[in-house]
């Protein structure tokens, strides 16, 4: 399927709501310039952004996107307008792939957050439009939400990805932006508010019970070999101690 935007308003006309569909567009993009992961995504990700603000332009109004923080992947250019024609461009498409906890590529690392947003519209007026922001985390989407906040007083929502194959091909990509309307209601009716809290459902009881299931063989093991034992929770840490005397307690009630 090719690449398309959608633009949607709420019945009550108080909310509206960009999506954009960009895997081919960024694979594209990933082809000419022979980008890496890190590049895909982050370029991706600006893209995606640049199509969506593109698209609230009209005519021949068009815009440039330059993002720089200060991070390996170096300065983002993209440039997009009103018909859904986009460009853009990293300065290291090989930037190296740092990973973050979880294994996933480090986006905000590679982009930095010593630096800012721009956008600069050209609006057909003697003066182009340019709106900046400083960067701040970015993820490139929570970067566009503050720029569309303080540079253009638009409180926004956006969500925008780039899923990589191994191979470095796009496997999906797109992105929406929702907004309230000018002189929406924040008409909001709580229906249920519930305590939240940490608690985990370990006992000492459910521990001793496990105990039980490993059998009275097992358990006469510990004894003779270590004369106590100790488990842990791995949810929260809790450490539960059992002596030799609760050991035995605890053999009576195993096969």
């Amino acid at each position: 399927m090719n690449d398309y935007l959608v633009k949607g308003i709420s019945h009550n006309k108080q909310v509206r709501a960009y999506a954009a569909i960009t895997t081919e567009t960024i694979e594209e993009a990933r082809r000419r310039h022979d980008m890496l992961s890190v590049a895909s995504v982050v370029l991706g990700r600006s893209i995606t952004a640049g199509v969506i603000l593109g698209s609230m332009l009209k005519g021949e109004q068009k815009l440039t996107i330059k993002i720089n923080g200060g991070g390996p992947i170096g300065t983002i250019l993209v440039d997009a307008n009103a018909r859904g024609n986009v460009r853009g461009l990293v300065s290291n498409p090989h930037a190296p792939a740092p990973l973050n906890q979880q294994g996933a590529p480090d986006i905000r690392s590679a982009v930095g957050t010593n630096g800012n947003i721009s956008v600069t519209k050209d609006t057909g007026l003697n003066h182009p439009f340019i709106g900046q922001v400083p960067i701040v985390s970015g993820e490139i989407g929570e970067d566009f939400a503050s720029y569309l906040l303080h540079s253009e007083q638009v409180p926004s929502f956006v969500g925008i990805d780039v899923l990589v194959n191994p191979d470095y091909t796009i496997k999906a990509a797109g992105g929406f932006i929702i907004q309230p309307l000018p002189n929406t209601e924040e008409n909001v009716s709580i229906l249920e508010a519930t305590p939240v809290q940490f608690q985990c459902e370990c006992s000492r009881e459910r521990i001793a019970n496990a105990i039980v299931s490993l059998g009275s063989g097992e358990i006469q093991s510990i004894i003779d070999t270590d004369g106590q034992a100790e488990a842990q929770c791995h949810f929260c840490n809790e450490k539960y101690q059992f002596s030799r005397e609760n050991l035995e307690e605890i053999k009576k009630l195993a096969i």
